[in-house]
C-alpha cells in the first residue's frame, strides 16, 4: 500500500515548513552541527541525484540553505546571549542573571489574544496575536533601538 499511496509533492512540502527555525530545528546537531563547524566554509546540502538540475532543483537547494544558515546565525545569537547574561539559579528556585546584554529584557507578562481559524486547505492558523509587556528601563539609545525610533 505504502508504495503506491499519493506522495506528497515537493511543493507541498515546502509551503508546509516554516521560513525560521523552530526550537526543534535549532538545537538538532544533525540538521546544522556546531561541533566541527565554525561558520566559515559552506555546509553540504542533501544531494538529489540529478546530474543536470532544474530551475526548480536550483531554487530549492538554496531555500535549504537559506534555512540552514539563519538556523545557525540564530542559535550562535541565542549561544552569545546567554553566555553574556550568566544565568545561575537562585537558593530560591528562580533564574538570576548576572550579566548583561545590551537588547535582553525581562517579559513582564504574556498573553495570547487571539488565534484564528485556518485558512481553507491549510492546517496552522490563520493568525497568532499576542500581547508581550516588557520593562525599558534602559539607557536612553538602546530604548530608542526598542521603539524603532533611529
Amino acid at each position: 500500500v505504502s508504495r503506491h499511496e499519493r506522495r506528497i509533492s515537493q511543493i507541498e512540502q515546502l509551503n508546509q515548513m516554516p521560513v525560521y527555525p523552530t526550537e526543534k530545528i535549532i538545537w538538532d546537531e544533525n540538521i546544522v552541527p556546531t561541533e566541527y563547524y565554525s561558520g566559515e566554509g559552506c555546509l553540504a546540502l542533501p544531494k538529489l541525484n540529478l546530474q543536470f538540475l532544474t530551475l526548480h532543483d536550483y531554487l530549492l537547494r538554496n531555500f535549504n540553505l537559506f534555512r540552514l544558515e539563519s538556523t545557525y546565525e540564530i542559535r550562535q545569537d541565542i549561544e552569545d546571549v546567554v553566555w553574556r547574561m550568566k544565568p545561575w539559579q537562585s537558593e530560591y528556585g528562580g533564574v538570576v542573571f548576572g550579566g548583561w546584554a545590551r537588547m535582553a529584557q525581562t517579559i513582564t507578562s504574556f498573553s495570547i489574544v487571539e488565534v484564528a481559524k485556518p485558512n481553507i486547505g491549510e492546517s496552522w492558523p490563520a493568525r497568532v496575536r499576542a500581547d508581550v509587556t516588557i520593562n525599558l528601563n534602559v539607557q536612553d539609545h538602546i530604548k530608542h533601538e526598542w521603539e524603532g525610533k533611529n
